[in-house]
């Protein structure tokens, strides 16, 4: 066959994709959210609190920004992200739902000097918080993948003492034991505390 054209620039970035951004390292860090936004439910769904989020305190500060600046990929995503679930306003959904929004803001409260949560969602722009991160493994095309993604939150506090648990890795099946990978739900890509829908791990 003739050679391609523009064969070794596509080479070239091929080779520039290929190189995964350093994988975080597990354990805690405290974050700053850098943006918000309020996402309403659909069908019946709770509403979410979305966040972006960037890491602001030691080795790792800036490593969302890093990492999105090295991405290549035109429809690159920023992918410091969770969702606060929203309690139902009438009080009709499950105990540890408004159990766990409590607390979640009991984190932002202890972990920013004078900040009270107000029922405004755009407050949380600017704040510190503390979470977890820890590694999540799923089956995707024949491959057990495992990355490191968002796990909980925490008293920022709490994680400069070095006052928290590394969490266990978070397995959703493997290639071995699952006949069918090939399709998922909402449940396969949530964190422990069901407040979000990870993005793949590239």
């Amino acid at each position: 066959m003739k050679p391609i054209a523009n064969y070794d620039s596509a080479k070239e970035e091929a080779k520039k994709k290929s190189q995964s951004f350093p994988k975080l390292p597990v354990g805690g860090y405290v974050l700053k959210v850098e943006s918000v936004r309020y996402e309403k439910g659909e069908e019946g769904r709770n509403d979410n609190i979305v966040l972006a989020f960037d890491i602001a305190e030691g080795e790792q500060k800036g490593y969302f920004k890093k990492q999105f600046d090295a991405n290549t990929d035109e429809n690159k995503k920023w992918k410091g992200t969770t969702k606060i679930r929203v309690p139902k306003e009438d009080g009709s959904g499950a105990e540890w739902e408004t159990n766990r929004f409590a607390q979640t803001m009991n984190y932002f409260e202890d972990s920013n000097s004078g900040y009270i949560w107000n029922w405004d969602e755009k407050t949380l722009k600017g704040k510190l918080i503390g979470a977890i991160f820890g590694e999540v493994q799923k089956p995707i095309d024949g491959k057990d993948v495992t990355w490191v993604a968002f796990r909980w939150f925490a008293n920022a506090e709490d994680i400069r003492k070095n006052a928290y648990k590394i969490p266990d890795k978070k397995v959703y099946g493997s290639v071995e034991d699952s006949s069918d990978n090939k399709g998922t739900s909402d449940s396969d890509f949530m964190d422990l505390s069901g407040n979000v829908k990870e993005d793949l791990p590239f």
